[in-house]
């Protein structure tokens, strides 16, 4: 047993990391620095599973296939937005940092 269950995973991870593959190569970003931060994965899962709940509450349903809805429309509407709000955050922080 691991214990807390990080255990387990930080000493896959340093394991994996001491692999020889995945020694930095030239234009290659700084390998991760490992902290004890909560992991983007399990930030992604609470927030598909909240999003799930607000599809339940506003439309009495999750998510599910053959829905009546054009899924690839839906989708392309949606990176349009967060498109639109990838230029907001740049151009503020360039105003900020001319500014």
């Amino acid at each position: 047993m691991c214990g807390d269950g990080m255990g387990c995973r930080r000493r896959a991870y340093y394991k994996f990391v001491s692999e020889p593959a995945l020694r930095l190569r030239p234009g290659d970003q700084p390998l991760p620095v490992i902290n004890d931060e909560i992991s983007i994965q399990d930030r992604v899962i609470a927030d598909i599973q909240e999003r799930k709940q607000l599809g339940i509450s506003r439309y009495g349903t999750a998510l599910q296939p053959f829905n009546g809805r054009d899924a690839l429309q839906d989708l392309y509407d949606e990176l349009i937005d967060a498109t639109q709000y990838i230029k907001q955050e740049i151009v503020e922080r360039e105003e900020r940092s001319n500014g």
